[in-house]
């Protein structure tokens, strides 16, 4: 009997900001094949979570371990994750989406003529094939979205988390982000998104969690 690899493990995690507790030892996991969604109100903390999965944000007390390491080994965390950002992604500004995609393949030596497909593919499919040449700094809030999923589908980690990736997209880059993500999970890769909206979530995850007063919750359909 074979059981599913766990891409995300979070084990009573806490964390306070300003003297409030925001993360109150929560719980949560990914299974790999897995789409999961993290829903709560717009200030519930879905970021702030996600920033201390990543190892972005210190630990309060509490463990993460992706595809079965510690968040402490940087150098596993790194390639096996990826992150579609709703803030904080200033170090970006001054690259244009084709630098970037460079940098990514560089740095995760992705193979020439994978990356070179999938750059003209999927960069016409989300619409952003217009503004390779422009600096991200400049983009609308959606378009920076696009860039940064495109770039971590040129190297596919296990886990792929994306913080409200639909807000600031148009209806039909909706539809396309749906179909990536819906596809994602393949060979045991997993997907987490955050989101407030209930009616996304419902349409294609697996399991569902609620945060909410600091709390995380699996949710029925």
């Amino acid at each position: 009997m074979t059981t599913t690899p766990v891409a995300l493990h979070v084990q009573n995690l806490g964390k306070a900001m300003d003297n409030r507790i925001i993360l109150d030892r929560v719980h949560l996991e990914v299974a790999g094949g897995e789409i999961c969604v993290l829903i709560g109100a717009n200030g519930a903390g879905k970021s702030l979570f996600i920033r201390c999965v990543l190892g972005l944000e210190t630990l309060d007390e509490g463990s993460v371990h992706i595809c079965g390491r510690s968040i402490q080994d940087r150098l596993h965390l790194r390639h096996h994750t990826g992150l579609v950002a709703s803030d904080h992604i200033e170090h970006l500004s001054l690259l244009t989406p084709r630098e970037y995609f460079d940098f990514v393949i560089t740095i995760y030596q992705v193979a020439a003529e994978y990356a070179s497909h999938t750059i003209k593919t999927l960069a016409e499919r989300l619409q952003i094939d217009m503004y390779m040449d422009t600096l991200i700094g400049n983009l609308s809030f959606g378009s920076k979205k696009k860039v940064q999923l495109l770039a971590v589908l040129l190297y596919r980690p296990q886990l792929l988390i994306c913080d409200e990736i639909f807000e600031g997209l148009d209806p039909q880059s909706v539809d396309v982000v749906k179909e990536l993500l819906a596809s994602y999970p393949q060979e045991g890769r997993a997907v987490l998104f955050t989101t407030h909206i209930h009616s996304l979530a419902r349409e294609f995850a697996d399991r569902y969690y609620e945060l909410h007063r600091g709390t995380i919750t699996v949710q029925r359909w």
